[in-house]
């Protein structure tokens, strides 16, 4: 919706270690009256799950973290603001709970190349801005590279 306004996420750099703190600001420009209910950032976490019966790639989310920025506002036509924030970097999620080898459910050599597979799993990392609003929404939205992962856009 160009048109009623934008959206853009500023930050410095695209690529960070785990733990990390992104310091950045949303920066609004309204082209005509917007009357917003709400404006959030957030840093979304996927990993691979592998693929589905048709071949297409699974993403489930393992983190999110949602900054509500500011309330109910209504910005007049050619309106500018920015708004900062702050976001830390998550560790990676824990692999999942494997049965003890000795238990007879699983191979030595299953489990490690279970833990191994964890290890290589791919995910992917972003910012997400959005002003709600009434009729429409502005929206923007940053891919983030952590420890090296480059996110990539799967569909």
């Amino acid at each position: 919706m160009a048109r009623k306004g934008s959206l853009t996420i500023q930050i410095a750099g695209t690529d960070w270690p785990t733990g990390a703190q992104i310091d950045g600001q949303v920066a609004l420009r309204t082209k005509k009256q917007v009357q917003s209910s709400r404006t959030w950032v957030a840093l979304v976490c996927e990993a691979d799950d592998g693929t589905d019966a048709e071949g297409a790639r699974e993403w489930q989310a393992w983190h999110r973290d949602e900054v509500v920025l500011a309330g109910d506002q209504v910005h007049p036509p050619g309106h500018e603001t920015t708004l900062p924030f702050r976001l830390t970097i998550p560790p990676p999620p824990p692999p999942p709970p494997l049965p003890d080898p000795g238990s007879g459910r699983i191979s030595r050599f299953r489990q490690t190349r279970a833990i191994k597979s964890h290890q290589k799993l791919r995910r992917r990392y972003r910012i997400e801005a959005r002003v709600v609003a009434k009729g429409f929404d502005l929206t923007d939205t940053v891919k983030l590279v952590v420890d090296g992962q480059k996110y990539r856009n799967v569909l």
